[in-house]
This record gives structure tokens, sequence and C-alpha cells, in this order.
């Protein structure tokens, strides 16, 4: 394990803004995932799994500057990651996978525009 966490680091130390992004929202969505196979499967940590997500939303949340250049994508980012959360904790409330499923379909373009975004360079 602590081969993994050192590469995981060094990437995130050599990343670009845009690469940094998308392994958060990568991440956001493993942790969805494992948290709905925890409540499909009755076992497992499923809180724990939620509350990384919710934190990684909201770090993705506090990092948007509505008087950049993006002012536009980041009024429509904010109320998004606000969802986001919100329906995360109504799903491990109520022990409700699909709903968080749900919340990781809803970030699923997310990921595909950032992966095109580091794939080009644009940022």
């Amino acid at each position: 394990m602590y081969g993994i966490n050192t590469y995981r680091s060094r990437r995130v130390d050599t990343a670009s803004p845009a690469q940094v992004v998308l392994l958060l929202l990568l991440e956001a969505a493993r942790q969805m995932e494992l948290a709905a196979q925890c409540i499909d499967g009755e076992k497992g940590d499923a809180p724990s799994h939620l509350h990384a997500a919710r934190n990684i939303l909201t770090e993705l949340q506090a990092a948007l500057d509505p008087t950049g250049p993006a002012a536009e994508l980041v009024g429509r980012l904010g109320p998004l990651y606000t969802w986001a959360q919100a329906e995360l904790a109504a799903g491990g409330w109520r022990r409700d996978a699909p709903r968080i499923r749900a919340v990781g379909r809803a970030i699923a373009p997310l990921i595909e525009a950032w992966s095109i975004v580091r794939s080009t360079g644009l940022a």
C-alpha cells in the first residue's frame, strides 16, 4: 500500500491543474461507486466513502473563482456541486445506492470534459 500511496502523491504533485481536477473527479466517482456497492452488499463502510466523495466536491467547489475568465462555467458548476453533495448526503442517510450512482452519472460529463482538456492541453 505504501508504494501506491507514494505513486498517487507524486502523480498529484507533478500534475497540471487540469490533471488535478480530473484526478479529483475520478476519485469522487470511485468513492461514490464504492459507497453504493457497500449499500448494495449491506457490508463495508458506505459513510466513509460518501464522506470522501463529499469532501472532494467541497474542495472543487471552494476552488471555483466566480471572478475569473470562466465565470459562466463557475456559475453552473457551483450549483451542481451543491446538488451533488446534498444528494450524496440523502443517499447515504436513506441507504439509496441508485441515488448515489445517479450523482456519479451526473458528474461523468465533467470527467469526460476534463479528460479532453487534459489530453489536448487546453488548460
